[in-house]
């Protein structure tokens, strides 16, 4: 009885050995999952200037475009929603008319042009605490600054609007949304012009500034005019047909992408060229062929991001409860309006 009664505290001291290494294991590998950019800063034109970048996957968004024997009459002939998806088995596909994209050029001759859903791609900024600061791979979709032409700051843009709702709805499950963490934005000054920044803003999804596509903290080169890969940004098919501009010679398919920052006067906004410079001048805010490069904070403790595309795809049984999440939530919205209409009238009333 004794030597059994050994021979069971021996087992249970091994299996508390190899839980305490597996809990080890488990702890190393979340630690090193991700880590800081590291920038090698030449400040020369002559593509020397690259950045070492740890990525993630995040969030779904149409961006391969799905064309020759891979598409197949399935795809053409699904049943297409009010949004232009379908699901063919267990991928999600969304198709465009040319009057669906922001700036024609790029669009082609086609009726429609057929993208699959995939997970997106984020280079990791910084990673501090419980949070990863995270930029997109490539420019996820085409939009102007503000719709019009007119004097706006990043605060009363539309496309800041666009980013914080149609965007978040559109490229994060209700699951995904709680894994982002809201941020104060600081709207600064054009440094090389004193064009007002405007008021300071709370976002969830939003660009960078000026200021943060010089900070090699965050993997780009310290100067503004250097040409450099650190900043150069490549389209998504999707992006591209949307009406992103890219660039098919020197620059390989890179794009102007929006900076939240304001341009030489308040009707434009800055961004960055094709070859990875900084321009301060900035585009008419009204412009229809630059790149939307989004940026989002993440908390890290979240199951629901991943190194693994695979570990993100979109599933249709998660899409279901999206919606049915999304719809409560609108009808709530609804019947706290009209409660509140209902209030007033009796106000009114009495």
């Amino acid at each position: 009885m004794k030597k059994r009664g050994k021979q069971f505290i021996f087992i249970l001291i091994a299996i508390g050995i190899l839980l305490g290494t597996s809990n080890i294991s488990v702890m190393a590998k979340s630690s090193d999952s991700v880590s800081n950019p590291k920038h090698y800063c030449t400040r020369k034109h002559d593509d020397s200037d690259t950045t070492k970048w740890s990525y993630i996957y995040f969030g779904n968004y149409p961006q391969t475009e799905v064309t020759g024997e891979a598409l197949t009459d399935a795809i053409i002939n699904a049943s297409y929603d009010s949004d232009d998806n379908a699901w063919v088995g267990d991928t999600k596909y969304h198709r465009i008319k040319k009057k669906d994209a922001n700036h024609k050029s790029y669009f082609g001759s086609k009726t429609y042009r057929y993208f699959k859903w995939e997970p997106i791609k984020w280079r990791v900024l910084k990673s501090e605490g419980d949070t990863l600061f995270v930029i997109s791979d490539k420019a996820l979709d085409c939009r102007e600054y503000n719709d019009k032409y007119k004097k706006v700051t990043w605060r009363t843009c539309t496309l800041r609007k666009w980013l914080n709702n149609t965007f978040y709805e559109t490229a994060f499950l209700k699951k995904e949304q709680s894994a982002i963490v809201a941020k104060k934005v600081d709207n600064l000054n054009n440094q090389s012009y004193n064009t007002k920044g405007g008021k300071d803003t709370s976002d969830k999804i939003y660009l960078l500034s000026i200021a943060e596509v010089v900070s090699e903290e965050y993997g780009f080169c310290g100067t503004y005019s250097t040409s450099s890969v650190s900043r150069r940004m490549a389209t998504t098919d999707f992006a591209h047909a949307m009406g992103a501009g890219a660039n098919g010679s020197k620059f390989e398919e890179n794009c102007i992408w929006w900076l939240r920052s304001p341009g030489r006067l308040s009707n434009c906004a800055a961004s960055i060229d094709y070859y990875g410079y900084t321009y301060r001048t900035g585009y008419s805010v009204d412009f229809k062929a630059a790149g939307v490069v989004p940026v989002v904070h993440i908390k890290k403790s979240s199951p629901n991001w991943s190194k693994k595309p695979q570990d993100v795809v979109i599933k249709k049984e998660d899409e279901k409860a999206h919606e049915i999440r999304v719809n409560e939530s609108k009808t709530l919205e609804t019947l706290s309006v009209d409660s509140k209409i209902r209030r007033n009238y009796q106000k009114k009333e009495n």
